[in-house]
């Protein structure tokens, strides 16, 4: 699968609530502010049979004030996505349409980051669409050790990959969650460990990979990590891979190997068919 074309000006925006990276409050608070998710339209080259369209996102790291409580952005992002499509592009419906998350769908209004459970999120998604796949970045958590083995075995329409590959709708994914780290933290990986579960994903030759953490690309100042860039071209088959953690202005860049990496850090693409 490749990405053809992206439209550079949002569908539509959802808004949500943020924490600041400036001097705390009087409280001793991070200040919060409202910021709005850009949602895109991208053209692939093909789609399935058994699909209509993908979503993509990653670093859902938003909250939600309803009247009783505060929420993740992503308990309530797929209501207006399945809304909005139904409406607004009519020629796809949410009952044929997957969706891939990369990762980071955790936020507090406390502070910046932290790290909480996310399966809610999974499960919005997938009361709203057809099946739900993806990664965890590492501010998730999925209930602790023996919820996060039951939210993988037992969940039906849930994929959710720390180092495996599965085949949906005709639809080769290949994910690895967490990121580079001290391997005592949850969902840290060491270098090695990390770099090796890629290319045992790209073995299997996936339509697409979904990986947390984005490759550097220094052509265009856009930061990650060099090491996952290097093993990612090191593959002689062109791959388009689904990445967040790290925010670039730019959706989408091409490696020397052809590899297409999507970035979609704080973002949500729509891929239809061309």
């Amino acid at each position: 699968m490749r990405i053809l074309e992206i439209i550079e000006q949002p569908i539509t925006t959802f808004p949500y609530l943020n924490v600041g990276g400036g001097s705390r409050t009087r409280n001793g608070l991070k200040p919060v502010f409202q910021a709005q998710l850009p949602i895109y339209i991208a053209y692939v080259d093909e789609i399935p049979s058994g699909l209509d369209a993908l979503i993509v996102a990653s670093d859902l790291q938003g909250n939600i004030r309803t009247k009783d409580e505060i929420i993740l952005l992503g308990e309530v992002l797929p209501a207006f996505l399945a809304e909005f499509i139904e409406k607004e592009i009519k020629t796809i419906s949410p009952e044929f349409t997957g969706v891939m998350l990369c990762g980071d769908m955790y936020a507090t209004l406390m502070k910046r980051g932290g790290l909480g459970d996310v399966r809610n999120v999974w499960f919005a998604f997938r009361e709203h669409f057809k099946w739900v796949a993806g990664v965890a970045g590492n501010h998730d958590d999925y209930g602790g050790f023996q919820g996060k083995i039951e939210f993988k075995l037992k969940e039906k329409d849930i994929y959710f990959l720390e180092k495996e590959s599965v085949e949906i709708d005709e639809l080769k994914i290949g994910g690895v969650s967490g990121i580079i780290g001290n391997k005592k933290k949850l969902f840290r990986v060491p270098e090695e460990e990390y770099l090796d579960h890629i290319l045992n994903r790209l073995i299997k030759k996936p339509d697409v990979l979904l990986i947390h953490p984005s490759p550097s690309y220094q052509e265009e100042n856009l930061i990650g990590s060099p090491e996952i860039r290097e093993t990612l071209e090191s593959s002689y088959i062109p791959t388009l891979v689904c990445s967040g953690h790290c925010h670039w202005k730019k959706h989408l860049v091409e490696l020397k190997n052809g590899t297409q990496v999507l970035n979609a850090d704080a973002k949500v693409f729509i891929l239809i068919k061309k």
